[in-house]
């Protein structure tokens, strides 16, 4: 990155030489061009059948899939418990957790 010598802009790359909005123009051949080719990150194929939340041990009773996410829905009045329920992993079903409590 190069800046003019003139008015401190950015200068851009235009056909062999660098110009600025104020006119000012510098040939390239003078500066020596790096260019840095980095490895791409590790590409994560994530199953997209699969609620990748699903981590907790529950059956589904609609499809059977073991794994399910926990949803929590709150509170509706202060002196009640959490309302909590199950998201099945795989086909998506919602059904409310009875009796469950966390700590």
């Amino acid at each position: 990155m190069q800046f003019c010598a003139q008015c401190g802009s950015l200068l851009k790359s235009v056909a062999g030489t660098l110009q600025c909005s104020c006119g000012h123009r510098q040939d390239v051949s003078v500066y020596r061009i790096v260019e840095r080719l980095e490895r791409p990150a590790e590409i994560v194929v994530v199953d997209r059948q699969v609620n990748s939340l699903a981590v907790h041990e529950h059956a589904c009773a609609r499809c059977g899939f073991t794994k399910a996410e926990i949803l929590s829905k709150g509170t509706i009045v202060t002196d009640e418990d959490e309302f909590f329920m199950y998201r099945c992993g795989k086909c998506g079903y919602t059904e409310k957790a009875d009796g469950l409590k966390v700590t």
